[in-house]
């Protein structure tokens, strides 16, 4: 990992810092470092990540450490456990996560998944209502085109309500 190597062998961290001060960065909980070190040693995602009950949310940890951590086969890993649990109630959720992370395996099994049961898989349409607003306001008035994205946006909205 180039995190790792620029961690241990100092590339651009001042010398003598604290390694444990660094390890997770607030960002990685200590349950996804041990699933990390796992892989690192072993080369296979940790079992409670594999199967089992609560696996969703140690692969998600997990998903967020390798990125973190610029572990990519570990992170490509858990992106494809993790379309193991794309139903329903998880394909929008799963879909955010796969466009954070830019994991684009997980995305295309998102959007397929959704196609093939009817979804429509719609980004997230407060932010971008929010955004427009904004726009609105410290311009004055709204360009033909921002209004009609206002209103396709409130009415989509309405529709997936």
């Amino acid at each position: 990992s180039a995190w790792f190597e620029g961690l241990l062998y100092g590339h651009g961290r001042e010398a003598g810092k604290d390694l444990l001060l660094e390890v997770g960065g607030g960002i990685v909980t200590a349950e996804a470092f041990r699933g990390v070190l796992h892989f690192i040693y072993t080369d296979e995602i940790p079992g409670e990540a594999a199967k089992g009950r609560g696996s969703y949310d140690v692969t998600l940890r997990l998903l967020v450490a390798a990125d973190y951590y610029l572990i990519d086969r570990l992170k490509l890993m858990c992106a494809c456990r993790l379309g193991d649990f794309i139903k329903d109630s998880t394909v929008g959720t799963l879909m955010e996560i796969a466009e954070a992370y830019s994991c684009k395996d997980l995305e295309q099994a998102c959007r397929n998944f959704a196609a093939r049961r009817g979804l429509r898989l719609l980004p997230n349409l407060a932010n971008i209502q929010s955004a427009i607003r904004k726009r609105l306001t410290s311009s004055g008035a709204a360009a033909p085109a921002t209004r009609r994205i206002m209103d396709v946006a409130s009415t989509s909205g309405a529709d997936a309500e």
